[in-house]
């Protein structure tokens, strides 16, 4: 995953202004609320999950008309998107989206924030033909009801950008990266997380269309301004380091980016458990590598394992899964286990033809 701007859980004490004092289902909601960000913050999503569901449990026995309920279950969707549980994740948001839209009306800011994240978790699915109206509407929206260069502006920038690149539609996704980088850092300051982030975008953009300088020199300038404002151990360092790990791999500098991917892949286990979908990228990544090194031993079960986690997360018919299966039918090839990879191939082969067919 790059560095793709998935807003929409605020600090909790922002709902302390919707609390009628002495209220104990409104103190509990606060203090559910407030946990569950902070152990969300902290990287500790089993706790988010628990204290996420005890508040919107508590929300549902307030007033049709009161916000909260939707806040509660928009945290609670991001928690499951971390975790891998994308099927959760987008029954969450979308249950989000409808309270949002039946309290504050359907051009409100936390309704295009609903908008964004449910587009998000599609883009992560490779669900493109969904997402791009829903990230054409949340900009629109923010555009409208905050001005053009607000920091969720930037945000909904941001992640058309990244839907365009996946879709390899590098020149839209461009001009979208470097509007989103200039509001940023004139909203937060050039050594900004959010900054870093934007970054990565930019730079993915360059690598693939072989602007590598240019690309290496962003991939560095967004690492460095998360080892200082992060640290080496957070998740999204370990997306730049798996980053600068493609580009390195891409250009043959294959020791340099191998140990870039051990890297990131033992802060993904670390931070986000060993089954989540960013730990497979990392798996699959570092296994096509040892492949093309010909280091057949340690690149099997790296395939197997990344095949396994993607087809947990995302089911078996999914064009990540396929990527996955057809690059362990080239490992198995190249071993020399052609009947093997004659299978993979197939597999591979038939899953996209049914995603076609879809």
């Amino acid at each position: 995953m790059k560095g793709r701007f998935y807003l929409g859980m605020v600090a909790g004490v922002v709902g302390a202004a919707l609390l009628t004092a002495g209220c104990a289902e409104d103190n509990q909601w606060l203090a559910d609320r407030n946990g569950g960000v902070a152990a969300y913050k902290r990287g500790d999503f089993g706790e988010a999950e628990r204290m996420l569901v005890s508040a919107a449990r508590v929300a549902d026995t307030f007033s049709p008309q009161d916000k909260r309920r939707g806040a509660a279950l928009n945290d609670l969707a991001l928690v499951y998107y971390h975790q891998g549980r994308y099927a959760e994740a987008e029954k969450t948001h979308k249950l989000a989206l409808a309270a949002r839209k039946y309290v504050l009306g359907p051009n409100h800011p936390d309704v295009a924030t609903s908008l964004n994240n449910l587009a998000f978790l599609y883009v992560e699915q490779g669900r493109y033909a969904e997402a791009e109206p829903l990230h054409l509407e949340a900009l629109a929206m923010r555009e409208s009801a905050l001005g053009p260069n607000h920091i969720d502006v930037a945000a909904s920038l941001n992640n058309l950008g990244s839907l365009y690149e996946a879709q390899r539609r590098y020149v839209e996704a461009e001009p979208l990266y470097q509007r989103a980088l200039a509001i940023v850092e004139a909203e937060r300051g050039p050594n900004h997380p959010f900054v870093a982030a934007t970054l990565n975008n930019l730079a993915a953009v360059y690598a693939a269309q072989v602007k590598t300088e240019e690309a290496e020199m962003l991939y560095q300038r967004a690492i460095d301004i998360l080892e200082d404002a992060l640290g080496p151990a957070h998740a999204q360092t370990g997306a730049s380091y798996n980053n600068m790990a493609t580009l390195y791999d891409s250009t043959g500098r294959y020791d340099e980016a191998e140990a870039l991917y051990r890297r990131a892949l033992a802060i993904f286990e670390a931070t986000r458990g060993p089954n989540h979908p960013q730990v497979a990228k990392t798996l699959n990544n570092l296994a096509v590598l040892l492949t093309r090194e010909s280091r057949y031993p340690e690149a099997e079960p790296l395939h197997t394992r990344a095949i396994r986690i993607r087809r947990d997360a995302l089911g078996d018919i999914h064009a990540l899964v396929a990527e996955s299966v057809a690059n362990y039918a080239v490992m198995l090839r190249r071993s020399g286990r052609s009947i093997e990879a004659d299978r993979a191939d197939a597999r591979a082969a038939a899953i996209r033809a049914e995603i076609e067919d879809r």
